[in-house]
């Protein structure tokens, strides 16, 4: 992508990484690998692409937010491991 993105954690600036994003998405994949190698990249683009187009700053809140949707519609149960690997279960 072309823009720039960038993440506010703990007051700190850093640039967003679709790269950590797909590793992360892959974890979530436990109960299909093969899916998680297949899908993890364009799911993390998914994301990247909503971010920049609605947004030009964001939180780590916003991402895990916002990948938990992502998820949500193309894989409930890696949207649930998701979930508990990034505490956003109540």
């Amino acid at each position: 992508m072309s823009n720039q993105l960038d993440v506010y954690v703990d007051g700190d600036t850093s640039p967003f990484s679709v790269g950590q994003l797909t590793i992360s998405i892959a974890r979530a994949f436990q109960h299909n690998p093969q899916a998680g190698k297949q899908q993890a990249h364009w799911l993390a683009r998914t994301v990247e692409l909503w971010l920049i187009t609605e947004h030009s700053s964001v939180t780590s809140n916003d991402i895990e937010a916002i990948t938990h949707q992502t998820l949500l519609r193309f894989d409930r149960l890696a949207a649930t491991q998701y979930a508990a690997q990034h505490s956003l279960l109540n």
